[in-house]
């Protein structure tokens, strides 16, 4: 059958088959680190809270109108409140930690303090609060506001979400 001279050793599929699962326990080792580099990319995460965030406010443009004016200052505020908090939570502080921070504990004050720590420009800080003031002028105050101010407060959010963005890609 076959030449018995040759051990087992000295052939070469026998040296194949050894390497085999080697290189196999090496590609899956390879394999999640890639997995797991892709999925807590930063960059990645702050594009799906763009996304998402842009979609918010689509939702939100659908109430703009003169009965509903309390009801999308409402929802203005709470989208950019929700923004503001997944942008924290995809960051890490300087020790590596997740800075987790729930939507509903963020207080203008508190927001601007954490984007003075992030490094983001006071132009772009008081542009957020005056949007913040403006959603809460227009969900406490009995005054109506016309479509104007809404579009206006809408197309300010959209401004100050955009830069932030930019300044927290970079």
């Amino acid at each position: 059958l076959f030449d018995q001279s040759i051990y087992l050793y000295q052939r070469y599929y026998f040296w194949v088959l050894q390497l085999l699962p080697v290189l196999a326990i090496a590609g899956a080792f390879i394999y999640k680190k890639r997995r797991k580099q892709r999925q807590s990319d930063i960059n990645v995460q702050q594009r799906k809270i763009i996304q998402n965030t842009e979609i918010r406010l689509e939702q939100a443009k659908t109430l703009m109108n003169a009965s509903t004016a309390q009801e999308f200052f409402d929802t203005l505020a709470k989208i950019l409140h929700q923004y503001i908090a997944e942008m924290f939570a995809s960051l890490t502080d300087a020790k590596g930690l997740r800075l987790d921070i729930s939507p509903v504990g963020l207080t203008t004050a508190s927001i601007s303090s954490q984007l003075t720590q992030k490094g983001i420009p006071e132009i772009t800080r008081s542009k957020l609060v005056e949007v913040l003031q403006q959603c809460d002028y227009g969900r406490f105050a009995p005054a109506t506001l016309t479509l104007e101010e809404m579009q206006q407060a809408l197309n300010a959010a959209k401004e100050v979400i955009g830069q932030i963005y930019v300044i927290s890609d970079e």
